[in-house]
Protein backbone atom coordinates (compact mmCIF):
# COMPACT_ATOMS: atom_id res chain seq x y z
CA UNK A 1 0.00 0.00 0.00
CA UNK A 2 1.30 3.45 -0.90
CA UNK A 3 1.48 5.75 2.11
CA UNK A 4 1.47 9.50 1.62
CA UNK A 5 4.29 11.53 3.14
CA UNK A 6 1.81 13.94 4.73
CA UNK A 7 0.78 11.18 7.15
CA UNK A 8 4.24 11.22 8.80
CA UNK A 9 5.16 13.51 11.72
CA UNK A 10 7.30 15.87 9.63
CA UNK A 11 8.00 19.54 10.15
CA UNK A 12 6.18 22.04 7.89
CA UNK A 13 9.56 22.94 6.39
CA UNK A 14 10.27 19.36 5.30
CA UNK A 15 6.72 18.85 4.08
CA UNK A 16 6.91 21.91 1.85
CA UNK A 17 10.31 20.83 0.53
CA UNK A 18 9.00 17.36 -0.33
CA UNK A 19 5.87 18.69 -2.05
CA UNK A 20 7.77 21.29 -4.06
CA UNK A 21 10.14 18.61 -5.32
CA UNK A 22 7.28 16.31 -6.33
CA UNK A 23 7.62 13.70 -3.56
CA UNK A 24 4.18 12.57 -2.41
CA UNK A 25 4.43 8.93 -1.27
CA UNK A 26 7.02 6.89 0.61
CA UNK A 27 8.08 4.97 -2.51
CA UNK A 28 9.21 8.26 -4.10
CA UNK A 29 11.85 8.78 -1.40
CA UNK A 30 13.07 5.58 0.24
CA UNK A 31 14.98 4.44 -2.83
CA UNK A 32 17.23 7.52 -2.76
CA UNK A 33 20.62 7.80 -1.11
CA UNK A 34 21.02 10.41 1.67
CA UNK A 35 23.29 12.49 -0.56
CA UNK A 36 20.75 12.42 -3.39
CA UNK A 37 17.86 13.37 -1.12
CA UNK A 38 19.97 16.12 0.47
CA UNK A 39 20.72 17.57 -2.95
CA UNK A 40 17.08 17.32 -4.12
CA UNK A 41 15.61 18.98 -1.01
CA UNK A 42 18.42 21.41 -0.30
CA UNK A 43 18.94 20.12 3.27
CA UNK A 44 21.87 18.79 5.25
CA UNK A 45 22.92 15.17 4.73
CA UNK A 46 22.28 14.44 8.42
CA UNK A 47 18.68 15.64 8.05
CA UNK A 48 18.28 13.47 4.97
CA UNK A 49 19.56 10.43 6.89
CA UNK A 50 17.07 11.03 9.73
CA UNK A 51 14.22 11.48 7.25
CA UNK A 52 15.04 8.26 5.41
CA UNK A 53 15.31 6.32 8.67
CA UNK A 54 11.87 7.54 9.73
CA UNK A 55 10.27 6.65 6.41
CA UNK A 56 11.96 3.25 6.06
CA UNK A 57 11.12 2.15 9.60
CA UNK A 58 7.47 3.10 9.18
CA UNK A 59 7.16 1.61 5.69
CA UNK A 60 8.66 -1.71 6.84
CA UNK A 61 5.58 -2.43 8.95
CA UNK A 62 3.25 -4.95 7.29
CA UNK A 63 0.00 -3.68 5.75
CA UNK A 64 -3.25 -5.58 5.51
CA UNK A 65 -4.24 -6.36 1.94
CA UNK A 66 -7.56 -7.60 0.61
CA UNK A 67 -7.75 -10.96 -1.12
CA UNK A 68 -9.44 -10.26 -4.47
CA UNK A 69 -9.56 -12.82 -7.27
CA UNK A 70 -9.57 -12.10 -10.99
CA UNK A 71 -13.13 -13.42 -11.14
CA UNK A 72 -14.20 -10.88 -8.53
CA UNK A 73 -12.66 -8.11 -10.59
CA UNK A 74 -14.44 -9.35 -13.73
CA UNK A 75 -17.83 -9.43 -11.99
CA UNK A 76 -17.25 -5.95 -10.56
CA UNK A 77 -16.37 -4.60 -14.01
CA UNK A 78 -19.49 -6.16 -15.54
CA UNK A 79 -21.68 -4.39 -12.99
CA UNK A 80 -20.25 -0.96 -13.82
CA UNK A 81 -22.60 1.38 -15.67
CA UNK A 82 -20.50 3.67 -17.91
CA UNK A 83 -21.26 7.37 -18.23
CA UNK A 84 -23.32 7.67 -21.40
CA UNK A 85 -22.95 10.70 -23.64
CA UNK A 86 -26.17 10.29 -25.70
CA UNK A 87 -23.90 10.24 -28.74
CA UNK A 88 -24.30 6.78 -30.23
CA UNK A 89 -21.03 6.93 -32.14
CA UNK A 90 -18.98 8.26 -29.22
CA UNK A 91 -20.49 5.74 -26.80
CA UNK A 92 -19.76 2.95 -29.27
CA UNK A 93 -16.18 4.16 -29.65
CA UNK A 94 -15.68 4.11 -25.87
CA UNK A 95 -17.35 0.75 -25.39
CA UNK A 96 -20.67 2.07 -24.06
CA UNK A 97 -19.49 5.35 -22.56
CA UNK A 98 -16.78 6.69 -20.28
CA UNK A 99 -15.94 3.82 -17.93
CA UNK A 100 -16.06 4.16 -14.16
CA UNK A 101 -12.97 3.08 -12.27
CA UNK A 102 -10.63 4.12 -15.08
CA UNK A 103 -8.68 7.15 -16.23
CA UNK A 104 -9.66 8.42 -19.69
CA UNK A 105 -7.66 11.13 -21.46
CA UNK A 106 -8.90 13.40 -24.25
CA UNK A 107 -6.19 15.43 -25.95
CA UNK A 108 -5.76 17.55 -29.03
CA UNK A 109 -5.08 21.06 -30.36
CA UNK A 110 -6.98 24.17 -29.18
CA UNK A 111 -10.59 24.50 -30.27
CA UNK A 112 -11.08 20.82 -31.09
CA UNK A 113 -13.74 20.32 -28.38
CA UNK A 114 -11.97 19.01 -25.27
CA UNK A 115 -13.63 21.39 -22.81
CA UNK A 116 -16.99 20.84 -24.52
CA UNK A 117 -16.72 17.11 -23.82
CA UNK A 118 -15.67 17.86 -20.23
CA UNK A 119 -18.77 19.92 -19.51
CA UNK A 120 -21.01 17.46 -21.37
CA UNK A 121 -19.76 14.57 -19.23
CA UNK A 122 -20.18 16.60 -16.02
CA UNK A 123 -23.88 16.82 -16.94
CA UNK A 124 -24.25 13.30 -18.35
CA UNK A 125 -22.93 11.64 -15.17
CA UNK A 126 -26.02 12.99 -13.40
CA UNK A 127 -28.54 11.41 -15.78
CA UNK A 128 -30.89 9.18 -13.71
CA UNK A 129 -30.28 5.44 -13.81
CA UNK A 130 -33.73 4.77 -15.31
CA UNK A 131 -32.53 6.58 -18.44
CA UNK A 132 -29.33 4.53 -18.58
CA UNK A 133 -27.25 7.08 -16.68
CA UNK A 134 -25.10 6.87 -13.58
CA UNK A 135 -27.14 9.10 -11.26
CA UNK A 136 -24.00 10.66 -9.78
CA UNK A 137 -22.28 14.01 -9.48
CA UNK A 138 -19.04 15.48 -10.81
CA UNK A 139 -15.93 17.28 -9.59
CA UNK A 140 -14.65 19.78 -12.17
CA UNK A 141 -11.05 20.97 -11.71
CA UNK A 142 -10.52 23.98 -13.98
CA UNK A 143 -6.89 25.00 -14.53
CA UNK A 144 -7.32 27.19 -17.63
CA UNK A 145 -10.35 29.29 -16.67
CA UNK A 146 -12.25 27.80 -19.60
CA UNK A 147 -15.25 26.66 -17.53
CA UNK A 148 -18.15 28.83 -18.76
CA UNK A 149 -21.24 28.45 -16.62
CA UNK A 150 -23.51 29.83 -19.36
CA UNK A 151 -22.42 26.99 -21.64
CA UNK A 152 -23.01 24.52 -18.83
CA UNK A 153 -26.56 25.90 -18.48
CA UNK A 154 -27.19 25.33 -22.21
CA UNK A 155 -25.94 21.74 -22.00
CA UNK A 156 -27.97 21.03 -18.85
CA UNK A 157 -31.19 22.43 -20.31
CA UNK A 158 -30.78 20.43 -23.50
CA UNK A 159 -30.09 17.24 -21.55
CA UNK A 160 -33.18 17.72 -19.40
CA UNK A 161 -35.31 18.27 -22.53
CA UNK A 162 -33.86 15.12 -24.07
CA UNK A 163 -34.77 13.07 -20.99
CA UNK A 164 -38.28 14.55 -21.00
CA UNK A 165 -38.61 13.51 -24.63
CA UNK A 166 -37.48 9.96 -23.82
CA UNK A 167 -40.01 9.79 -20.98
CA UNK A 168 -42.79 10.94 -23.33
CA UNK A 169 -42.18 8.17 -25.87
CA UNK A 170 -41.37 5.51 -23.26
CA UNK A 171 -43.82 6.10 -20.38
CA UNK A 172 -42.70 4.57 -17.11
CA UNK A 173 -43.41 5.43 -13.50
CA UNK A 174 -39.73 5.64 -12.56
CA UNK A 175 -39.07 8.04 -15.44
CA UNK A 176 -41.61 10.58 -14.24
CA UNK A 177 -40.38 10.37 -10.66
CA UNK A 178 -36.74 10.79 -11.65
CA UNK A 179 -37.50 13.82 -13.83
CA UNK A 180 -38.84 15.68 -10.81
CA UNK A 181 -35.33 15.71 -9.33
CA UNK A 182 -33.47 16.08 -12.63
CA UNK A 183 -33.67 19.83 -13.18
CA UNK A 184 -31.32 22.62 -14.20
CA UNK A 185 -30.79 23.61 -10.57
CA UNK A 186 -30.02 20.05 -9.46
CA UNK A 187 -27.54 19.56 -12.31
CA UNK A 188 -25.64 22.77 -11.56
CA UNK A 189 -25.62 21.88 -7.85
CA UNK A 190 -24.11 18.51 -8.77
CA UNK A 191 -21.00 20.00 -10.41
CA UNK A 192 -18.39 20.84 -7.74
CA UNK A 193 -15.91 23.31 -9.26
CA UNK A 194 -12.30 23.92 -8.20
CA UNK A 195 -10.27 26.69 -9.88
CA UNK A 196 -6.50 26.14 -9.83
CA UNK A 197 -4.23 29.05 -10.80
CA UNK A 198 -0.88 27.21 -10.64
CA UNK A 199 0.53 23.71 -10.32
CA UNK A 200 0.82 24.03 -6.53
CA UNK A 201 -2.94 24.57 -6.21
CA UNK A 202 -3.57 21.65 -8.57
CA UNK A 203 -1.40 19.38 -6.40
CA UNK A 204 -3.20 20.64 -3.28
CA UNK A 205 -6.65 19.93 -4.75
CA UNK A 206 -5.56 16.44 -5.79
CA UNK A 207 -4.37 15.74 -2.26
CA UNK A 208 -7.65 16.92 -0.70
CA UNK A 209 -9.87 14.91 -3.05
CA UNK A 210 -9.74 11.93 -0.67
CA UNK A 211 -11.50 13.84 2.09
CA UNK A 212 -13.92 15.51 -0.34
CA UNK A 213 -14.99 12.26 -1.99
CA UNK A 214 -15.40 10.67 1.41
CA UNK A 215 -17.91 13.41 2.25
CA UNK A 216 -19.57 13.24 -1.20
CA UNK A 217 -19.85 9.52 -2.07
CA UNK A 218 -22.31 10.30 -4.88
CA UNK A 219 -19.50 11.80 -6.98
CA UNK A 220 -18.69 9.43 -9.86
CA UNK A 221 -16.65 11.65 -12.18
CA UNK A 222 -13.56 13.80 -11.68
CA UNK A 223 -12.68 16.13 -14.58
CA UNK A 224 -9.31 17.88 -14.87
CA UNK A 225 -9.32 20.53 -17.60
CA UNK A 226 -6.48 20.51 -18.27
CA UNK A 227 -3.81 18.42 -16.59
CA UNK A 228 -0.96 19.94 -18.63
CA UNK A 229 -1.77 23.67 -18.58
CA UNK A 230 0.40 24.65 -15.60
CA UNK A 231 3.19 22.27 -16.62
CA UNK A 232 3.73 23.75 -20.08
CA UNK A 233 5.22 26.97 -18.76
CA UNK A 234 7.82 28.09 -16.20
CA UNK A 235 9.30 24.59 -15.95
CA UNK A 236 12.96 24.51 -16.88
CA UNK A 237 13.50 21.42 -14.74
CA UNK A 238 12.03 18.65 -16.91
CA UNK A 239 12.87 16.00 -14.31
CA UNK A 240 10.80 17.86 -11.70
CA UNK A 241 7.91 18.26 -14.13
CA UNK A 242 7.98 14.56 -14.96
CA UNK A 243 8.03 13.68 -11.26
CA UNK A 244 5.09 15.98 -10.46
CA UNK A 245 3.01 14.57 -13.31
CA UNK A 246 3.82 11.05 -12.16
CA UNK A 247 2.78 11.96 -8.61
CA UNK A 248 -0.52 13.35 -9.90
CA UNK A 249 -1.14 10.18 -11.89
CA UNK A 250 -0.49 8.02 -8.82
CA UNK A 251 -2.84 10.16 -6.74
CA UNK A 252 -5.67 9.91 -9.27
CA UNK A 253 -5.17 6.18 -9.77
CA UNK A 254 -5.38 5.64 -6.01
CA UNK A 255 -8.58 7.72 -5.90
CA UNK A 256 -10.01 5.65 -8.75
CA UNK A 257 -9.34 2.36 -6.96
CA UNK A 258 -10.64 3.68 -3.63
CA UNK A 259 -13.83 5.43 -4.72
CA UNK A 260 -14.51 3.75 -8.09
CA UNK A 261 -14.90 7.03 -9.93
CA UNK A 262 -14.10 7.91 -13.52
CA UNK A 263 -11.24 10.37 -13.94
CA UNK A 264 -11.39 12.28 -17.20
CA UNK A 265 -8.35 14.38 -18.11
CA UNK A 266 -7.51 16.85 -20.85
CA UNK A 267 -3.98 16.90 -22.21
CA UNK A 268 -3.01 19.57 -24.73
CA UNK A 269 -1.06 18.58 -27.83
CA UNK A 270 0.31 20.84 -30.52
CA UNK A 271 -0.14 18.24 -33.25
CA UNK A 272 -2.70 19.26 -35.86
CA UNK A 273 -2.68 16.07 -37.92
CA UNK A 274 -1.91 12.41 -37.48
CA UNK A 275 1.53 12.54 -39.13
CA UNK A 276 2.67 15.38 -36.88
CA UNK A 277 1.50 13.44 -33.82
CA UNK A 278 3.38 10.33 -34.87
CA UNK A 279 6.49 12.43 -35.44
CA UNK A 280 6.07 13.73 -31.89
CA UNK A 281 5.91 10.17 -30.59
CA UNK A 282 9.22 9.36 -32.29
CA UNK A 283 10.95 12.39 -30.80
CA UNK A 284 13.03 11.54 -27.71
CA UNK A 285 13.21 14.95 -26.06
CA UNK A 286 12.75 15.89 -22.41
CA UNK A 287 9.33 17.45 -23.04
CA UNK A 288 7.95 14.26 -24.50
CA UNK A 289 9.42 12.21 -21.66
CA UNK A 290 7.24 14.25 -19.33
CA UNK A 291 4.23 13.33 -21.46
CA UNK A 292 5.25 9.66 -21.30
CA UNK A 293 5.35 9.75 -17.50
CA UNK A 294 1.71 10.78 -17.57
CA UNK A 295 0.52 8.67 -20.52
CA UNK A 296 1.73 5.42 -18.96
CA UNK A 297 -0.83 5.94 -16.16
CA UNK A 298 -3.79 6.55 -18.49
CA UNK A 299 -6.10 3.64 -19.27
CA UNK A 300 -7.51 5.06 -22.51
CA UNK A 301 -6.30 8.01 -24.60
CA UNK A 302 -8.49 9.62 -27.23
CA UNK A 303 -6.85 12.00 -29.70
CA UNK A 304 -9.07 14.71 -31.16
CA UNK A 305 -7.82 16.15 -34.44
CA UNK A 306 -8.89 18.85 -36.87
CA UNK A 307 -9.32 17.03 -40.19
CA UNK A 308 -9.45 19.00 -43.41
CA UNK A 309 -10.93 16.55 -45.89
CA UNK A 310 -13.26 14.35 -43.83
CA UNK A 311 -15.68 14.63 -40.96
CA UNK A 312 -13.59 12.26 -38.88
CA UNK A 313 -12.84 13.88 -35.50
CA UNK A 314 -11.64 11.25 -33.09
CA UNK A 315 -9.07 8.49 -33.18
CA UNK A 316 -8.03 6.09 -30.47
CA UNK A 317 -4.30 5.72 -31.05
CA UNK A 318 -3.20 3.86 -27.97
CA UNK A 319 -4.54 2.52 -24.69
CA UNK A 320 -6.61 -0.41 -23.55
CA UNK A 321 -9.17 -1.42 -26.15
CA UNK A 322 -12.74 -1.32 -24.87
CA UNK A 323 -15.41 -3.85 -25.84
CA UNK A 324 -17.23 -2.74 -28.95
CA UNK A 325 -14.82 0.09 -29.75
CA UNK A 326 -14.76 0.85 -33.47
CA UNK A 327 -11.53 2.86 -33.55
CA UNK A 328 -12.86 5.94 -35.34
CA UNK A 329 -15.79 8.30 -35.05
CA UNK A 330 -17.10 9.73 -38.30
Amino acid sequence: MQRELTTFPLSPFLRSKLVNCGFTIVEDVIGLKPSELSRELGIEVEEAVELLQLLRCSSSKPHETADVTALDLLHAADKQQPIVTFSEQLDSLLGGGVALGKMTEFCGPPGVGKTQICMQLAVDVQIPTCFGGSGGQAVYIDTEGSFVVERMVDIAQTTVKHCVYIASIQPHGDNDESLKNFTLESILSGVHCFRCYDHVQLLAVARTLDAFLGQHPIVKLVVIDSIAFHFRQDFDDFLLRSRLLSALAQTFNRIISTYNVAVRCVYFRFSCDLCTFLDCINACDADYCSQCSWNLSVCLSVILLHCRKTAERIKVLFGVKTPGAQGTLC
